[in-house]
């Protein structure tokens, strides 16, 4: 369980590609949890960012909330306002060696609201529609990618200490 270097590699670029109307930007489970990956995704063209994850259920707070649902549904709706992007995530759901996995997929538009959510602990195909051009008035609504000064993150990257 969680040994996804069995099956894949970390990789090493960032960069979104075509579907249908838009571009989008894929970020796998722990990728979402690094705010540098929406934020190169949306600053090369990105307006939908899908997110597959295998996040199990923890600090159950009550009988029908896990402190890890609640987690992800703060920092989904906070990326989809900030960079005014739908977001989908599809989470897994089910047990696997006494690991719960609780579900809860859905869908956020760029103004941070669920458009579409799955229920918890249960297997659920759920189909949303989005408009595009929601994108477009949310980024116009908060210019907050267009008034982003690559510059000043170009010149200070090179100097932060990493160690």
């Amino acid at each position: 369980m969680f040994d996804e270097r069995r099956y894949v590699t970390q990789g090493s670029r960032v960069e979104p590609f075509t579907a249908r109307e838009s571009t989008a930007g894929m970020m796998i489970c722990e990728d979402a949890w690094h705010v540098s990956m929406p934020y190169l995704l949306t600053m090369q063209g990105a307006t939908a960012l899908y997110v597959p994850a295998s996040s199990p259920g923890r600090n159950v707070m009550d009988e029908h909330d896990f402190g890890s649902h609640t987690f992800w549904r703060q920092l989904l709706q906070m990326y989809a306002q900030l960079f005014g992007v739908h977001v989908v995530f599809a989470n897994r759901v089910g047990y696997e060696d006494g690991v719960h996995f609780y579900g809860g997929s859905g869908v956020v538009g760029p103004d941070g609201r669920w458009i579409a959510q799955a229920g918890v602990g249960q297997e659920e195909l759920l189909v949303a529609r989005v408009d595009v051009r929601d994108v477009r008035r949310a980024r116009y609504t908060t210019p907050l990618l267009r008034d982003e000064r690559l510059e000043i993150m170009e010149r200070h990257l090179p100097f932060i200490d990493r160690d």
